[in-house]
């Protein structure tokens, strides 16, 4: 969520590219799983399975980003738009914090976030 409200947007304002499209992508991906696993009972056989898949598909967005997304975005901006970025996001998780967020992840799941 932190990403698709102030990383992404602000990459690609800076960028006209389709920077962050792969991995708004990969989000959506991410909450199809997520939301899969908010249906199912922990005792589920599937819900092991579903959770590995998750694993899984956030491990290679992790990669994704640190190999490939986060290397372009350090020689787009300076140093302070990217402390100032990074104040921002912290801010919003501060917001979040003791919410639900999960809990609108089904409804975010019939097509990526547009930027």
């Amino acid at each position: 969520m932190i990403e698709e409200k102030i990383f992404y947007p602000t990459v690609k304002a800076k960028r006209s590219e389709d920077i962050p499209l792969e991995s708004l992508a990969e989000h959506l991906a991410v909450k199809h799983v997520l939301a899969d696993l908010l249906d199912v009972d922990v005792d589920d056989p599937s819900f092991a399975i579903k959770l590995d898949v998750l694993r899984e598909e956030a491990e290679r967005h992790f990669k994704d980003e640190r190999t490939e997304l986060f290397p372009q975005v350090r020689k787009i901006f300076d140093k302070e738009i990217l402390e100032e970025l990074g104040a921002q996001m912290e801010t919003l998780t501060a917001d979040l914090e003791g919410t639900s967020p999960r809990e609108t992840v089904p409804y975010q799941i019939d097509q990526a976030p547009t930027i």
